[in-house]
C-alpha cells in the first residue's frame, strides 16, 4: 500500500525508515520498530544491512519521549526537581529542541545513504516538512504532555508523508 501511496523509492524509504519507525518507537519501542521496519525495507529492495542502519538512524530521535514517554519519566525520576514544574518544562523544552536537530539530521542521513548529493537534493523538501511536523510537534507537546510528544507528531507526519508522496516532487518513480 505504501507503493500505491507513492511511486517514489526515496519517499518510500523515508516513510518506512524514518516516519513509520518513529511512530512505532513512539508507541512501543523496545526493538519493535526495527523488527517490523527491517522486513518492510527489505521488501522494497533495501539491503538487510542498510535496512537496519536506516531504521536505527531514523528512529533514534524518538527514544527520549518515545514509548509513550517511559524514558522521559525515568529521567525525571533520576533528577532532584523537588516538584519544580518550571524546571521540568524548561528541561523538556531544551531536550526536545536538541532532539529536533537529531530528527532533521536523521532525514538528511537517510537521503544521503539513498543517493548521496542527488538523494539529498531530491529528499530535502520532504525532510524539511516532515522534520517540522515531527520535531516541531515534539517540541510543542514535550512541555504539555511528554507521553504523547512522539506519538501525535509521528501520526501527523504519516499523513504529511502520504500527501508529499502525491505531490509533484515525489510522483515519479
Amino acid at each position: 500500500s505504501i507503493q500505491k501511496a507513492t511511486a517514489n523509492e526515496l519517499m518510500q524509504i523515508l516513510i518506512f525508515g524514518w516516519v513509520f519507525v518513529s511512530f512505532l518507537q513512539g508507541v512501543t519501542g523496545f526493538g519493535v520498530p526495527v523488527a517490523i521496519g527491517a522486513p518492510l525495507l527489505i521488501g522494497i529492495g533495501v539491503s538487510p544491512l542498510w535496512s537496519v542502519f536506516i531504521l536505527l538512524v531514523g528512529g533514534a530521535w524518538a527514544n527520549t519521549f518515545g514509548t509513550l514517554g517511559v524514558a522521559w519519566e525515568a529521567l525525571l525520576l533520576q533528577i532532584n526537581s523537588d516538584g519544580n514544574p518550571e524546571l521540568l518544562v524548561h528541561s523538556a523544552f531544551w531536550a526536545a529542541l536538541f532532539i529536533w536537530i537529531v530528527n532533521f539530521l536523521a532525514g538528511i542521513i537517510i537521503c544521503w545513504i539513498y543517493g548521496k548529493k542527488e538523494g539529498l537534493l531530491k529528499g530535502l523538501p520532504a525532510v524539511v516538512i516532515i522534520s517540522l511536523v515531527q520535531g516541531g510537534g515534539q517540541l510543542f507537546l514535550s512541555v504539555l504532555e511528554p507521553s504523547l510528544a512522539v506519538f501525535i507528531p509521528t501520526t501527523l507526519a504519516m499523513f504529511a508523508s502520504f500527501l508529499l508522496g502525491k505531490s509533484k516532487w515525489y510522483r515519479d518513480e
